[in-house]
């Protein structure tokens, strides 16, 4: 028997994939502590696993977060990006990794699955392997890794047919001066807890796990030549047991013709 720690923020559509990890874990025979917000404890016992509660600075109901900032109201575009990199991902990161730490502290696990948002797990990577456990990225979300062939994740650009990767190293540049407040703020926490800044920055964690694996097929990502071997593509979690009516556009996926598949998280 293994024990594992699931760690996700705790927004529905980073969460309910990884309650399908849990259960399966579960089913096998395995410890498993599921760590996120309060709202899906119910859903965590229903796979088995234990729910271990994120603490108040790093849990919020994403359905409500901003109702009690008007501050965030008023933003839009880039603006918008930049709070909640700042307030949503940045500053729970050091309450994340606490509540890991205390799990793993009261009984040790052998590997933690992260979220690709959940940042608290990135910290564990600046402890030797041999002093921690592996970490492994689930990803839930489009790839979040780095590359000289794509645009920093966010951007919803496709790659360019001329000067691709001059044009990837402007936008990352703008990128990092952008978010440069988020990530000061990442760099703040991990010399608190580390004495360093964080390697890489937020950006390229998932280049630094001990395995990256990403639900989907190569080819719904963009090729990355420089891709690390620690990626696996694992193809879809398999949605069992939904009751939900297909959508009325169900009948046009027959194969007749191709599906394109765009992404903009901005």
């Amino acid at each position: 028997m293994s024990s594992i720690i699931v760690a996700s923020i705790p927004i529905h559509g980073h969460v309910a994939p990884l309650l399908t990890v849990a259960k399966r874990f579960v089913e096998r025979g395995d410890d498993v502590r599921f760590i996120t917000g309060a709202r899906f404890a119910d859903k965590v016992s229903a796979t088995g696993a234990t729910f271990v509660p994120l603490p108040a600075e790093a849990d919020f109901d994403d359905r409500t977060l901003f109702e009690h900032r008007p501050e965030r109201a008023k933003l839009k575009g880039v603006k918008a990006l930049v709070y909640d990199f700042e307030h949503v991902f940045a500053r729970p990161i050091k309450a994340q990794y606490d509540t890991l730490m205390a799990a793993h502290g009261a009984r040790p696990a052998g590997a933690v699955l992260a979220d690709p948002a959940f940042f608290g797990a990135a910290f564990l990577l600046a402890s030797p392997r041999s002093a921690r456990p592996a970490v492994v990225i689930c990803g839930v979300i489009p790839l979040l890794i780095e590359s000289v062939d794509t645009a920093p994740f966010g951007m919803g650009l496709p790659p360019a047919r001329v000067l691709n990767r001059p044009r990837n190293i402007a936008l990352a540049a703008v990128n990092r001066w952008v978010l440069r407040q988020a990530n000061q703020t990442v760099d703040d926490i991990h010399r608190q807890v580390h004495g360093v800044p964080m390697p890489g920055g937020l950006g390229n964690w998932g280049g630094r796990a001990d395995a990256l694996v990403q639900f989907t097929v190569p080819s719904f990502e963009y090729p990355r030549s420089d891709a690390p071997s620690e990626l696996h593509f694992v193809g879809p979690l398999s949605a069992t047991g939904s009751q939900a009516p297909l959508p009325p556009w169900w009948a046009d996926l027959d194969g007749s013709r191709p599906i394109k598949s765009a992404t903009k998280l901005m």
